[in-house]
């Protein structure tokens, strides 16, 4: 295909905002991504922390020491916290998104066209998700205004409240994993792929919004039409429940779980304004 890239071309760029995260959980996930069948020089991994989590500072100084042998580059970029942005994920990706493409250049480590992978921290991708997505953005005419998505598998729920909070999860998202039969209907949800390119044009994220992953895609459809697509992924990414050192608070974690995601009521708004 004409200017097609080379799968010897393709870098992989993980980003992952954390804070406060214990370090057996990011640990997991960067070990995931570094038994990708995929060549070491052909990955990048990226953790934002905040300035102020100095224990976010050690678990990355640890997993660069156990891991950044596996990596391209091994970044850790320190948020700030800007005034005025609303503390949380989305501005800390409002921040460490964009530093990305600078510190991967500055390192050497391949330009801007490259797949941007943003995986939720307690997410496992399959070890073929690296490879399966190359072959796909190096066969796909539109593979700069494309987003991949992989099927969300909740496996490890442990606990008879939780198993009954996990099942009712897993229907939830039951309809999100057959919609990958019909692209049409396909969104994007938690972890998701897409180019560099892409992902700068709409900033990564914004600073004071509470659902970013809707926005994103909406952001990327008021300017691309149906340019945009969203590809499914047929590959699983395996997800860790959120879990609380007793079962009082375990248990509640759900119930604000829920509660944050009715927040994206707030894009009923964006979407009449768009």
């Amino acid at each position: 295909m004409d200017g097609a890239p080379r799968p010897d071309q393709v870098i992989h760029c993980a980003l992952i905002p954390t804070y406060t995260e214990p370090y057996e959980v990011l640990e997991g996930t960067v070990a995931a991504l570094a038994a990708q069948n995929y060549p070491d020089q052909q990955r990048v991994v990226a953790i934002i922390t905040r300035v102020s989590d100095t224990g976010g500072w050690e678990n990355v100084a640890r997993l660069r020491e156990q891991f950044g042998h596996r990596f391209r580059a091994f970044i850790h970029i320190k948020d700030p916290v800007l005034p005025g942005v609303v503390v949380g994920k989305s501005a800390a990706m409002a921040f460490g998104g964009p530093a990305l493409p600078r510190r991967v250049r500055r390192d050497g480590a391949g330009s801007v066209q490259n797949p941007g992978h943003r995986p939720r921290l307690d997410f496992r991708l399959h070890r073929q998700y690296f490879a399966y997505v190359t072959a796909q953005f190096c066969g796909a005419d539109d593979r700069l205004t494309s987003i991949w998505q992989p099927i969300p598998l909740f496996l490890n729920i442990s606990g008879a409240f939780l198993r009954r909070s996990g099942s009712w999860r897993r229907r939830q998202r039951s309809g999100r994993c057959s919609s990958t039969t019909n692209p049409r209907r396909l969104v994007m949800f938690s972890s998701y792929t897409m180019s560099m390119r892409l992902a700068q044009r709409c900033r990564f994220t914004g600073t004071t919004m509470s659902s970013p992953r809707t926005r994103v895609l909406l952001e990327e459809f008021f300017h691309y039409g149906d340019r945009l697509n969203v590809r499914p992924a047929f590959l699983t990414r395996a997800r860790r429940r959120a879990r609380g050192p007793r079962l009082r608070l375990d248990a509640s974690l759900p119930v604000h779980q829920i509660k944050r995601w009715a927040w994206g009521v707030t894009d009923i708004a964006y979407v009449t304004s768009g």
